[in-house]
């Protein structure tokens, strides 16, 4: 799945009332750590579930973890 058609399914999972696909598309994002997907994540900040809350964070925490490792080995390569 291309990255922009992952986000519009996240951005459209966010709307969905039931809260297990709302979790689903968490743990989703936290498989493709694509920083691309941040604004679907952002999302998932405001839902009304606490647990959907906490993970949405950790999704975040752990894609901008990925993302600055991505960015220091890549740096780090050229040295």
């Amino acid at each position: 799945m291309k990255p922009a058609a992952g986000a519009e399914l996240l951005l459209v999972l966010a709307d969905e009332s039931n809260g297990g696909i709302r979790l689903a598309a968490c743990n989703a994002g936290l498989t493709l750590l694509d920083p691309e997907l941040a604004s679907a994540f952002v999302r998932f900040l405001k839902d009304p579930d606490p647990g959907i809350r906490a993970r949405a964070r950790q999704l975040l925490e752990q894609t901008a973890f990925y993302t600055d490792q991505q960015r220091r080995w890549g740096q780090a390569k050229r040295l």
